[in-house]
């Protein structure tokens, strides 16, 4: 059985990326503390934002396009913080900050309204105390597409005041 696709792995390939000067980044609008990368692997929009000091990823969300909920685009979200880093507030203030970025940057595009999702592990509690407290405190049992392992379904529609 395959593993559940795990963020810190994406975090991983993103700071031997930055190590190997092979990615450009942007400073985001809102957050100048933030950076972000948007490409499309496997033909899906992905916005991978980063909060880097001294070239080194400090914390890490991704928003990745996906299927749409009732006709309004969804991005599936993933975030890790290096363990050096963890247990600050670091996971929640990436993906506060993200999600205002991608809300800022979507409502510029007339996009007013749009779904987040994360698909978390049962067995990954932190990562489901962030979840239960940006995403939804009501999410759905489910089994991860990719792994067919028992996770959580937490969705929350975006819409721009």
């Amino acid at each position: 059985m395959t593993n559940m696709t795990d963020p810190m792995v994406g975090l991983q390939e993103l700071q031997k990326a930055i190590d190997k000067n092979l990615v450009e980044f942007q400073k985001c609008e809102l957050s100048r503390d933030l950076v972000i990368h948007v490409d499309q692997p496997d033909g899906h929009t992905r916005f991978t934002y980063a909060k880097i000091k001294h070239q080194r990823i400090r914390s890490y969300a991704v928003f990745v396009l996906v299927e749409p909920i009732n006709g309004l685009p969804c991005l599936n979200i993933g975030y890790a913080v290096p363990e050096k880093y963890q247990n600050n507030g670091n996971a929640t203030e990436i993906l506060e900050k993200s999600i205002a970025e991608l809300k800022n940057g979507f409502a510029r595009n007339n996009v007013n309204k749009f779904y987040l999702e994360a698909i978390v592990g049962k067995d990954n509690i932190i990562s489901q105390k962030i979840a239960n407290k940006l995403i939804s405190k009501t999410p759905k049992e489910c089994n991860d597409e990719y792994s067919n392992k028992p996770a959580l379904a937490y969705t929350r529609l975006i819409e721009s005041n």
